[in-house]
């Protein structure tokens, strides 16, 4: 897996990283904006997208002989599907998913801020209190949940169902491919170079100074910035007040937490986990999905509670 790093080096890391935080914002990849055009629009283009960014995860790490590499150990299906829960009720609360934190920072909103003081703050009270839960054996994980052919023609049949289901707007269809593209393949290098990253360990990089993913983290920032500079829309740099602070402070905490118990965040699970063919990764993602398309759906009647902007 190092080879990967010693090959493309800190710089071009720090670049991808740029390119996924500038589509991050640009493409709103959000698991929380997805579940509500699922239950709320009957739209599930987005969620069909986020299933092309991990077939094309699982060929990059094909084509970069990333396997075997090492996985945490999701054996304790109890420990998974509560921590998928909490995710998914953190991002509810957040507003938005760890993709989604980062996109919405180039939006200018500074809130977010505590979103990622929160994931800090609920993974380490998730080790404090559940050390022996919160410590994951690591095994290797031999092959990759479907090879490279395969894994294409499902990347095909995907894409065919979502154009059909997006009713042949060209336009809209190639800017979520393109989107997701870079996502799956940028998400996938990084993982390889950096063993264990996650957005949702990046607060604990950077408090250690560990270089790479602290570097790796300030470019996501950074891209989804630009992106919103680049957008034509002047950035409105703007705290929210107290209230929203605090939910998004603990829709993180819940986030972070969750994270340590399954573990992995939603861009873990699905970019990492599901393509090493860890069914507990699929299990808990689908999990957290279906938390969100709930809370989604009570709120919706009263037109209350998280904001979706």
């Amino acid at each position: 897996m190092n080879a990967v790093r010693e090959n493309l080096g800190l710089p071009l890391l720090v670049a991808l990283a740029f390119l996924l935080g500038f589509v991050l914002h640009r493409g709103s990849i959000c698991a929380v904006v997805a579940s509500r055009d699922l239950v709320l629009q009957r739209q599930p283009g987005r969620l069909l997208g986020f299933a092309e960014a991990a077939l094309i995860a699982t060929m990059v790490l094909t084509a970069v002989s990333a396997f075997p590499r090492p996985m945490p150990d999701w054996a304790d299906w109890p420990l998974v599907l509560l921590g998928a829960s909490m995710l998914g009720v953190g991002a509810f609360i957040n507003g938005a998913c760890a993709f989604g934190t980062i996109g919405r920072i180039g939006t200018g909103d500074l809130g977010f801020v505590s979103t990622f003081a929160g994931i800090f703050f609920g993974g380490w009270l998730a080790r404090w209190l559940y050390a022996d839960a919160t410590i994951h054996a690591v095994h290797p994980a031999a092959a990759p949940a479907v090879t490279l052919l395969p894994a294409l023609v499902l990347l095909a049949l995907v894409m065919v169902l979502r154009y059909r289901l997006a009713g042949g707007a060209t336009s809209e269809f190639l800017r979520v491919s393109a989107t997701m593209a870079i996502v799956g393949l940028v998400y996938a290098l990084l993982d390889t170079a950096i063993p264990d990253w996650a957005l949702a360990h990046a607060p604990r990089y950077i408090l250690a100074l560990a270089v790479f993913p602290t570097a790796i983290a300030a470019a996501l920032m950074i891209g989804s910035i630009a992106s919103g500079l680049f957008s034509g829309e002047r950035i409105r740099w703007r705290w929210p007040d107290r209230a929203a602070l605090f939910r998004r402070a603990v829709g993180g905490s819940l986030m972070g937490a969750g994270a340590m118990l399954a573990p992995g965040s939603n861009d873990t699970l699905l970019l990492s986990g599901v393509p090493s063919g860890a069914p507990q990764a699929l299990v808990a993602y689908v999990t957290l999905s279906a938390t969100i398309g709930v809370l989604v759906k009570r709120q919706a009647p009263r037109q209350a509670g998280p904001p979706v902007t």
